[in-house]
């Protein structure tokens, strides 16, 4: 096969959509259709999808910073429900929240707004949230809801503040019938009490930060640094692991160096299969000689994360022309579901890379090991001749944690059997939930 037979062949069969916001092209969803009568897949770019991770981006500010119209925009570019912290106090209590403090007083509206976080915790939804002025502020609700997600400070100046709040102080409890000096004092004062709470916040945007691309860049940034149950980079195992690359070179260079090990240290094996939360531990990883693709992308993701890049975890569907023909009879399949490789934020973008075929299995099927420099793309495995090693059919999107339920139940409906029967000896095994 020519390369623009195989080009020509990847946009004939594959219609990929790409939904994009601006004219830089930033995108933030993707929608990719394969035609085929099994399946037709919409995959959605996904911060939080495992059944404890769900993506929640509350902004807090102080009133007038822009929290409302902001959450719209930035809850539309994320495919999210935008909700007003307010409006459903006010839709629940059916009063206005003016009407609130005039009859019930301040403390009765903070005990709302507490109660109302309080609710969300047993709660699977998601949202982009714009709270209210104080409610960080008050009843420990900042701690609450860096616990429920990820909260982000609109920073904006006192004196911008005033400008934006002067025509409408009557519909503002606080600042009610305020002159322009009163409510300059009143907000300067307030906002240096605040503030102390505020800056407490996952993330802080200043006034030249708070534009869609750059708000987008550091709730993903945010995101894709954390340590996670399964991404668990803390832990002793992971400092003697990357011994020798940590702290040694540029990060660049250490980057590339963890790559290389991820990629060689673990023989490739997708006969021992274990889709539990504890089997898919990065850390339990470590102690492993053979490891699946999807083991060795939650171990490169958790070294890529300790060195300081932002990483996300991607999957698709693909084929393995070479070499696969035992692993197809137990699949009972041609299509090699959630294939796992990695999305590292270099440079200021996403680079594609896998880290699942070693040194050893490349050269018992003949093809080169696939190689990464930390500027391109590094996904399609090498060709054997004119046979392509690898294709993939179709992208599920990314992740910021390993999305078990997601993982378990899409291996369910390409393999039934593997959930019905035991499979549990040396030369095969899967586990599941």
């Amino acid at each position: 096969m020519t390369f623009f037979k195989f080009i020509f062949n990847l946009f004939s069969n594959r219609l990929i959509h790409r939904w994009t916001l601006n004219e830089k092209k930033t995108e933030y969803l993707f929608l990719y259709a394969i035609p085929t009568t099994r399946i037709v897949h919409r995959s959605t770019s996904c911060i939080f999808t495992t059944s404890k991770r769900i993506m929640r981006i509350f902004l807090i500010g102080y009133m007038g910073s822009g929290k409302s119209s902001t959450g719209k925009r930035l809850a539309r570019a994320l495919g999210l429900p935008f909700v007003d912290t307010d409006t459903e106090i006010e839709n629940d209590q059916k009063k206005s929240i003016s009407d609130i403090f005039n009859e019930m007083g301040e403390d009765a509206f903070r005990e709302m707004e507490h109660n109302y976080l309080r609710k969300l915790q047993d709660k699977s939804s998601d949202g982009v949230f714009a709270t209210g002025g104080g409610m960080p502020c008050f009843r420990g609700n900042l701690k609450l809801m860096n616990q429920l997600g990820i909260t982000l400070y609109l920073e904006r100046p006192v004196k911008e503040l005033v400008q934006r709040l002067a025509n409408s102080t009557k519909s503002r409890p606080l600042i009610a019938n305020k002159t322009q000096e009163e409510l300059y004092q009143f907000i300067r004062k307030q906002l240096i009490d605040r503030e102390k709470c505020y800056k407490l916040a996952s993330i802080t945007a200043n006034r030249n930060q708070q534009n869609l691309d750059s708000l987008i860049n550091l709730i993903h940034t945010k995101a894709y640094l954390q340590e996670t149950d399964i991404l668990d980079f803390k832990q002793d195992s992971f400092t003697e692991f990357l011994n020798g690359i940590e702290g040694v070179g540029s990060p660049m260079e250490q980057l590339l160096n963890a790559y290389t090990k991820v990629r060689d240290a673990f023989v490739y094996n997708p006969y021992n299969l274990d889709l539990r939360p504890e089997g898919l531990k990065a850390s339990s990883i470590l102690s492993k000689k053979r490891a699946w693709c999807v083991e060795k992308a939650n171990v490169m993701a958790s070294c890529s994360r300790r060195l300081g890049f932002p990483t996300r975890l991607a999957y698709a569907i693909v084929t393995n022309h070479i070499g696969v023909e035992k692993l197809v009879s137990y699949l009972r399949r041609p299509e090699i579901v959630f294939h796992g490789y990695l999305e590292i934020f270099i440079n200021g973008k996403w680079v594609s890379c896998t880290p699942a075929f070693d040194k050893l299995i490349c050269r018992a099927t003949g093809v080169q090991p696939l190689e990464f420099d930390g500027f391109n793309n590094s996904l399609f495995q090498a060709y054997k001749g004119e046979d392509q090693f690898m294709e993939y059919l179709h992208y599920y999107g990314n992740f910021a944690d390993v999305p078990v339920e997601l993982m378990n139940s899409e291996m369910k409906k390409y393999y039934p059997h593997l959930f019905e029967e035991v499979f549990d000896q040396k030369e095969f095994s899967f586990k599941h939930l």
